[in-house]
């Protein structure tokens, strides 16, 4: 999916949904994140997971294609936010499907896949 052959496992969720979700910031847009979403699909990937659990039979004619990441390599599997973004903008390159642009009413835009109207969320934490 990321287009990361080093890569050796699918990142959990660390925070309040304790290891039984996908990592958000990797997989946006799955159902097995732990964050509702309109639009959210079944991918590949959350259907490998059942299958490797021993209790479903998967016909992988029914996944549906996740864009999240797609192909963006091992730089945005294996790093923060933060990390890809800061290390996208030294190189050049767009720092999508993130954004450092602060919500306004009026700044929505198309999302990364162009399936629905998005806008970015970036808030300040201390």
């Amino acid at each position: 999916h990321f287009a990361c052959q080093s890569l050796t496992g699918a990142e959990l969720e660390t925070q309040s949904y304790s290891f039984f979700h996908w990592e958000n910031r990797m997989f946006q847009g799955d159902s097995m994140t732990g964050e509702f979403r309109r639009n959210v699909v079944i991918s590949k990937i959350s259907l490998a997971l059942l299958a490797d659990s021993g209790w479903y039979s998967i016909d992988y004619d029914y996944a549906q294609k996740l864009s999240w990441g797609k192909g963006l390599g091992c730089r945005f599997a294996t790093s923060s936010c933060l990390g890809y973004m800061n290390s996208q903008k030294r190189t050049g390159q767009p720092e999508v499907p993130f954004c450092r642009s602060r919500p306004s009413p009026s700044s929505v835009t198309c999302s990364v896949d162009r399936s629905a109207v998005a806008r970015c969320n970036m808030k300040d934490y201390s």
